[in-house]
């Protein structure tokens, strides 16, 4: 019976280790499961407030890019610091940051994070196309201040002739010319201000310039001249012929500064001789499918990839918001529920 008593106390220890082994290591597991859970959370708030930053700075690369292709110069330093800027939280996410004590982003999201890298690096392309050209956009900046100082003496110039030509009771043909080539000269400033816009805008306001310095050019040799074909004689009075010759230099400089002109703004030359091949004449009509006909419109290209962009960061963020508290342990997923139960 003793010996009884003393094999029932043996098993009952041998019970007793062995519950306690696993009480031992339930606990050890909901520690683990708990501290990982804990660890996935604080990282998912931190991917999650990585995309919301994302998403601003990709907003504000946009609206400096616009800022650069206009030819403020200020704005490619800070495209340049917001490029860099969302690299590094791009690689923050793939990578994680032991700075930071981020885990790289769990393989559950990686499809969706190399959606996003994909297109970053197709916006990143045109970002550095922006700034790779910063030298030739300032200068046609440059450019197009000296036209727009030009034109103030063309058009006092113009309305001098136009007036010498009324007072002198010129033909009614040379006053009408005359008269419409203030309107053609007050034109040009409208497309000074397109042509600050670059990229197609700009290429179809350098066209359209051209045409109107070319039109003043004519209509300034056939006063001084004649011209059989538009019924002009040649004007008589001196000093409106000396307003005409002053008129010619001017557009002389004009012609040089346009000239100039061409070959520094990146992507005018190319929509040029696109238009020019499919008969445009108006930019109105230079559109095709939505937009407007380019060679290399990077500003253009550069809004569109960043709306892309805006909807695959959106879809990240939905991802890691989905995932947020089902982290992995070993092979087993880590819910709330597996914590209460060990």
């Amino acid at each position: 019976m003793v010996a009884g008593a003393k094999k029932g106390a043996g098993e009952n220890t041998g019970l007793i280790w062995v519950l306690l082994v696993l009480l031992m290591s339930s606990l050890v597991l909901a520690l683990a499961a708990y501290v990982t859970q804990a660890r996935h959370q604080a990282n998912v708030e931190q991917y999650m407030l990585l995309t919301g930053e994302q998403r601003v700075v990709m907003h504000k690369i946009a609206s400096y890019a616009s800022e650069s292709g206009s030819g403020h110069e200020a704005a490619f330093e800070r495209l340049k610091q917001s490029r860099n800027e969302f690299s590094r939280m791009l690689d923050e996410l793939k990578n994680g940051s032991s700075e930071k004590a981020l885990a790289a982003s769990p393989e559950r999201v990686q499809p969706q994070l190399r959606e996003v890298e994909s297109v970053w690096l197709e916006l990143r392309s045109q970002v550095d196309a922006l700034l790779n050209s910063r030298e030739a956009i300032l200068t046609a900046r440059g450019t197009i201040d000296d036209v727009r100082q030009i034109l103030p003496g063309l058009l006092a110039v113009l309305s001098s002739v136009a007036d010498g030509l009324v007072e002198g009771k010129a033909p009614q043909l040379q006053v009408h010319l005359a008269t419409r080539q203030l309107f053609v000269a007050q034109r040009i400033d409208s497309r000074l201000n397109e042509m600050s816009m670059g990229g197609s805008a700009g290429t179809l306001a350098v066209e359209r310039l051209t045409r109107d310095v070319s039109e003043l050019k004519t209509a300034v040799h056939a006063l001084l001249k004649g011209d059989a074909d538009l019924e002009i004689t040649p004007v008589k009075d001196e000093s409106v012929q000396q307003g005409l010759l002053e008129v010619s230099a001017i557009l002389g400089d004009m012609d040089d500064l346009l000239e100039k002109m061409q070959g520094q703004m990146p992507g005018w030359s190319a929509p040029s001789r696109a238009s020019s091949e499919a008969g445009i004449e108006d930019e109105n009509q230079a559109v095709v499918g939505g937009r407007l006909m380019q060679g290399t419109d990077v500003q253009g290209e550069l809004a569109s990839i960043a709306e892309t962009l805006s909807q695959k960061l959106s879809g990240l963020a939905a991802s890691y918001a989905a995932n947020m508290s089902n982290p992995m342990l070993g092979p087993m997923t880590v819910k709330p529920e597996l914590i209460t139960l060990m």
